[in-house]
């Protein structure tokens, strides 16, 4: 079919969204649908599809737009009237309320995935109108929490709402050379350091552990700026910044260990609104892709999908003692971290590829 992506995301930009836009989109791609991301023009010049390593099957339309409020309603209209005098599109599909409503009430079909309850007056109202609507097909939420919150605030769709946690890339791990040359134990964390992501445990524990290295890739040059003052005197941290998708497996195959150290309340991009409850983070899926034992909190939406001593290690994220404890025994037990490893490995395989999310999200529509 011909499918649109309508995304307020940047591209290319470093935000978690962008890339789970952009792996949906080659994912759709992949199964043979005809394929266009709408989306805001980022700043970076690099080709789209070497930025987020996925290939040049579809089509990407990117439209300037500032970061206020008039600039919004200009994007808006752009991609609705580039979507409206496109031809034939069966199906628009997105992340932004905003965006798909004037589809929807154009009566298009359309799918709404959301990651998190509405933060504002204004998107509780669109959210309400859009789905709503009878050619809003599907709502796609990320866990099985968020559903039954959505279910609380809106009971008569009960019926559209299906659960599609997050995904990954399979990851070449062990087919590459790591950047590492030495032997070493080293820890690490790939992702975003906002609040509630897990630095204030790692700042932690470092000390604790000082034979181990903690690896921290991510980070917005703020971020990383905060955390290099405060972890100064903490010589087994080393952050590398932000690395782009296709670097990844290099660091991956030289960490022994992988951290997930999610608190209780966790702040999303712009620090606004608390997901923790609602949650499926991209960084899990990618660890289990690397096959490579991962120790997280032991909070209720992550045990959607991790198990403790099974695919995962899981650890009270207010007590530093229980991530001490965790990363010293697999330090001592490979075979536990293989077993873990594998098993978490096995199931990301079954059930967490993009290709496999595609599937599921798209699966007994009416198109």
């Amino acid at each position: 079919m011909k499918l649109i992506y309508l995304s307020n995301s940047v591209f290319p930009s470093r935000t978690a969204n962008s890339v789970q836009v952009i792996k949906m989109c080659a994912a759709f791609s992949a199964h043979g649908h005809d394929v266009t991301l709408i989306g805001q023009k980022g700043v970076f010049s690099k080709e789209i599809s070497e930025y987020y390593s996925v290939s040049d099957d579809f089509k990407i339309r990117t439209f300037s737009s500032k970061k206020r409020k008039v600039g919004l309603l200009s994007y808006i209209l752009k991609s609705t009237l580039y979507i409206i005098f496109g031809k034939g599109n069966d199906l628009v599909y997105g992340r932004f309320a905003f965006g798909l409503l004037p589809i929807a009430l154009l009566r298009t079909k359309c799918v709404y995935e959301i990651h998190k309850p509405p933060n504002t007056k204004a998107t509780r109202i669109v959210e309400t109108m859009l789905i709503n609507r009878k050619c809003c097909e599907r709502i796609v939420v990320i866990s099985h929490a968020l559903r039954e919150k959505y279910i609380e605030m809106y009971p008569s769709v009960a019926g559209k709402i299906i659960v599609v946690p997050d995904a990954s890339d399979i990851l070449e791990v062990d087919n590459v050379e790591s950047i590492f040359s030495d032997k070493k134990f080293r820890v690490g964390y790939v992702g975003h350091l906002y609040a509630g992501k897990g630095m204030e445990l790692i700042s932690k524990l470092a000390p604790l552990l000082p034979t181990f290295e903690f690896h921290i890739v991510g980070g917005t040059e703020e971020d990383l700026a905060f955390w290099r003052q405060h972890c100064e005197t903490v010589p087994n941290i080393i952050f590398h910044g932000f690395i782009e998708q296709n670097s990844l497996p290099r660091f991956y195959h030289g960490f022994e260990v992988m951290l997930a150290p999610y608190q209780n309340a966790v702040s999303a991009q712009g620090n606004t609104i608390d997901i923790a409850k609602w949650m499926s983070p991209l960084k899990i899926f990618e660890y289990m892709a690397a096959k490579k034992p991962i120790i997280a909190s032991d909070i209720p939406v992550l045990k959607e999908v991790l198990r403790n001593n099974y695919n995962a290690i899981l650890c009270d994220p207010s007590s530093v003692d229980e991530w001490v404890h965790a990363l010293e025994h697999l330090s001592q037990d490979t075979a536990l971290r293989e077993k873990i490893a594998n098993t978490a490995y096995h199931d990301f395989k079954s059930h967490y590829t993009w290709d496999r999310r595609v599937e599921k999200v798209l699966s007994g529509l009416k198109i």
